[in-house]
């Protein structure tokens, strides 16, 4: 509680009144969440031009695991194939820089519409601050349970949740959505005879399901039924919503994008990030945010690959259980019984497939917006 009550403190205090020296990750909280808009701009202001060391020491990691990655690439060639589950293959980074790039350009006319005057503003954004209506006067796990507690039955034994984001936003409760989901999947690996059989290190399956249960939020039925808004106040929570789920996705293809420009010259990396992030955030990023925003870690091909097969999956949903299929009993058997299904057994994932993928999310946002 104290904690909480210190971190209330600092978001709400005027950015020329707070104490320094501050650390990066409380002016990367400041910058994102605070109420005042000049007490964000000044938080990104100072956070920008003391993040180069840690942003330097993120890009030389993700330029290791690159080069760790040839090697063994290079270690394959001319051995035999050997067989491996679709997810693996799907993982590939080849896979994930092309959906990158294509979901770039396909959300790309909707994203300017979106523009935001700069970046730290883009940044803001992307927590969908503008639906703030419906909450609960606590973001808890027990929330998620209510949510789910008429459908989600036997699956719920056992769903272990993470620590609790802050409610900074409409998506910081997309998260404890997310969770739950993860902790539904987390909890048939545990009741699965072999752990090994469900859980590949590199797999989409835990990203696709997290995004799947997070993108409830931008559903109106869920707006109506779990958040109690009339009809014309969910069509507007939704549209804020989406706006915010359109801008961390693309963030998340940034995030593939600018790793793999680490596989080039030091200069036409930095040149190639503020490109991206002008592109996904806004006017004027500072090159010294390279390796920090976004933060580069080696499952981000993963996690975007996750993200388009939960379009996937949502629309499968819909089409056999309606749009408020996460109260339908039927609709978790289902889940269930994916869930009980090996990684080499799933469907592949191939650039077919993701294409279409990438299409039915262009199309999803456009009905929301």
């Amino acid at each position: 509680m104290a904690l909480a009550a210190e971190w209330d403190r600092v978001l709400s205090t005027p950015f020329g009144q707070l104490a320094e020296p501050r650390t990066l990750r409380e002016l990367r909280a400041i910058a994102l969440g605070a109420a005042d808009r000049a007490t964000r701009a000044g938080a990104a202001e100072l956070w920008a031009r003391e993040a180069s060391a840690l942003g330097r020491r993120s890009t030389r990691a993700a330029r290791r695991r690159h080069e760790e990655e040839q090697a063994i690439e290079a270690e394959r060639e001319g051995e035999p194939q050997a067989s491996s589950s679709s997810n693996e293959v799907a993982s590939g980074a080849g896979l994930a820089l092309e959906a990158a790039r294509q979901l770039l350009d396909e959300t790309e006319p909707m994203a300017l519409e979106l523009r935001e005057a700069s970046w730290w503003e883009g940044l803001h954004a992307t927590l969908g601050v503008e639906a703030a209506e419906g909450w609960p006067a606590t973001l808890n796990a027990r929330w998620a349970g209510e949510v789910f507690r008429g459908s989600s039955g036997r699956l719920a034994q056992g769903v272990i949740m993470g620590s609790m984001p802050r409610p900074l936003g409409a998506l910081s409760f997309a998260r404890v959505l997310g969770q739950y989901g993860v902790g539904l999947l987390d909890a048939a690996r545990r009741r699965a005879p072999s752990f090994a059989l469900h859980a590949h290190p590199r797999s989409p399956r835990r990203p696709a399901r997290y995004a799947l249960f997070a993108s409830l939020l931008a559903e109106r039925c869920f707006a109506r039924f779990e958040l109690g808004l009339g009809r014309s106040r969910a069509r507007e929570h939704q549209r804020s919503v989406a706006q915010a789920m359109l801008r961390s996705v693309r963030l998340t293809a940034m995030r593939v994008l600018a790793a793999d420009g680490l596989r080039g010259e030091p200069v036409s990396a930095i040149d190639g990030y503020v490109t991206l992030a002008q592109r996904v955030l806004g006017p004027a990023a500072p090159a010294s945010l390279f390796g920090v925003l976004p933060e580069l870690g080696p499952g981000d091909g993963a996690t975007l690959l996750g993200e388009l097969m939960a379009t996937e999956e949502r629309a499968r949903l819909i089409q056999e259980h309606g749009e408020d299929w996460y109260r339908n009993p039927r609709a978790f058997e289902a889940i269930a019984a994916e869930q009980g299904t090996p990684e080499s057994a799933l469907p592949r994932i191939d650039r077919e497939r993701l294409l279409r993928a990438i299409g039915e999310l262009g199309r999803t946002f456009a009905e929301m917006l």
